[in-house]
């Protein structure tokens, strides 16, 4: 265990190569941890409305996916909207960036709320954004239920989504500078194991490391989508995972405490936590903006 924090739902970790030190989310309570592995140290930021995802900048600062859009936090904790859904009864979902510097969003629907059907093209509860550096926006995935899990594949030709209630990993075909979207496909089903798949990262040989939620495990999958290995944690709902730490070989797991059911809770639910020298990660990127 890294931090013994009883997080709501802990989420989207990632490595912040400019400060050497680990970014994740506990999204009900809109608030931000930044984990320091070397002096054990996870430092706080509260924000005004809840946060699915906050991600380091090139400039400095961070991107962090809210309730109602895309906020910019400068260093000096200046924030500003770069994007502004203006959707009170959406919640934030999780956020990567691409190879290219680009940001990629997830939101959905507040439960209690009907679908709808309007002019921002949301059927159903969710969609996935693309978010340039200037804030220019498209929407190439529409009318999903959650969006919870994305990842590229090393040759960055490739990107793997998972979708809340779906049971499988897809994978679709990406043109870098671009960010065209196309080809989404099925690459594996998570079946016959108790969960769903959640937030997934890639190690340096192509393989994916997925976050069983319901189920206490990490999987990983070949880039062919075969389950090689299981990995076993003291927490029954994993959220996300990504690699850090030198040489990006600690594999970094956030869960949730709440959500799931009360009779399956292990004692570490809620807790940031680390597999150490389990593989070899890839860096993630900074957001351009």
């Amino acid at each position: 265990m890294a931090v013994a924090e009883a997080a709501d739902v802990g989420a989207c970790p990632t490595w912040d190569i400019t400060a050497e030190s680990l970014l994740w989310v506990d999204t009900p309570n809109a608030r931000v941890h930044r984990y320091q592995p070397i002096t054990g140290d996870d430092a706080t930021m509260d924000l005004p409305q809840r946060v699915g995802a906050a991600r380091p900048r090139v400039r400095g600062g961070l991107v962090a996916n809210l309730r109602e859009g895309i906020a910019l936090i400068d260093s000096d904790d200046t924030r500003r909207w770069l994007v502004f859904w203006g959707r009170p009864d959406a919640e934030p979902g999780t956020a990567a960036v691409d190879p290219a510097g680009r940001l990629w969003a997830g939101s959905h629907m507040n439960t209690d709320t009907p679908p709808s059907d309007d002019a921002t093209g949301v059927s159903g509860r969710g969609w996935l954004a693309s978010v340039e550096q200037d804030g220019a926006v498209t929407t190439p995935v529409r009318q999903a239920a959650e969006i919870t899990g994305m990842a590229w594949s090393p040759d960055q030709r490739s990107m793997y989504l998972i979708e809340r209630g779906t049971g499988r990993i897809d994978v679709v075909d990406v043109e870098r500078d671009s960010g065209s979207f196309t080809g989404r496909r099925t690459l594996c089903e998570v079946t016959d194991v108790a969960g769903e798949p959640s937030g997934l990262c890639t190690d340096a040989d192509g393989c994916l490391w997925v976050a069983i939620r319901g189920g206490a495990a990490i999987h990983r999958y070949t880039p062919e989508g075969v389950l090689d290995q299981r990995f076993a944690l003291p927490a029954a709902q994993p959220t996300g995972a990504c690699f850090g730490g030198f040489g990006f070989t600690d594999l970094y797991i956030t869960t949730a405490r709440t959500g799931g059911d009360a009779g399956s809770a292990l004692a570490q639910d809620g807790s940031l936590l680390v597999i150490p020298d389990v593989g070899t990660g890839l860096p993630d990127t900074l957001f351009l903006g």
